[in-house]
């Protein structure tokens, strides 16, 4: 019995161990929005390669629609001055394991404009 706790404590732990918190910090390189509202954004130096953040007129990966607007907007900012922008996650990925071509996972604050 003690060692099935044990065993159930450990697989809890080592689970847990498997997300973290962390922040990506780069420049944009390239923001788009397609003809049905994704918004779609890249990063060489975050390590982010065309992800989709949001969709402009419904809510989607847990972004509602103003929000979505306001997003793209800081975006452009950053990409029109060259400013860097921070974006935060807890997941088990890091900055440069998110897949290309989908839709961006774990991300819960930012953007962050610097």
């Amino acid at each position: 019995m003690r060692c099935a706790v044990v065993l159930q404590l450990t697989a809890l732990l080592a689970s847990q161990a498997a997300f973290a918190n962390y922040s990506c910090t780069g420049t944009v390189d390239q923001i788009n929005v397609s003809p049905t509202g994704v918004v779609v954004f890249a990063s060489a130096s975050m390590g982010l390669t065309s992800v989709y953040l949001c969709q402009i007129g419904t809510t989607m990966n847990g972004v509602d629609p103003e929000p979505c607007k306001s997003i793209v907007a800081v975006l452009l900012t950053a990409h029109a001055t060259g400013a860097q922008i921070d974006l935060s996650f807890s997941d088990s990925l890091t900055c440069s394991t998110h897949p290309a071509w989908g839709w961006l996972t774990g991300w819960y604050y930012g953007p962050n404009l610097h």
